[in-house]
């Protein structure tokens, strides 16, 4: 399970092992550079998804 540890401690969260494979395998390729950014890159399409359903 990633962790970012910060000031305010330590987050996790959790995922599929499919989505995790996933993710590793796009962290290899180069298109991911980290699970930060793959979590990143999916709140940004999912913010994209609700705003336009406004």
């Amino acid at each position: 399970m990633p962790s970012k540890k910060d000031k305010g401690g330590t987050h996790s969260f959790r995922v599929s092992k499919d989505m995790e494979k996933w993710i590793e395998s796009k962290i290899k390729s180069h298109e991911l550079g980290s699970w930060t950014h793959a979590l990143e890159w999916g709140l940004d399409l999912l913010k994209e998804k609700l705003d336009s359903k406004k």
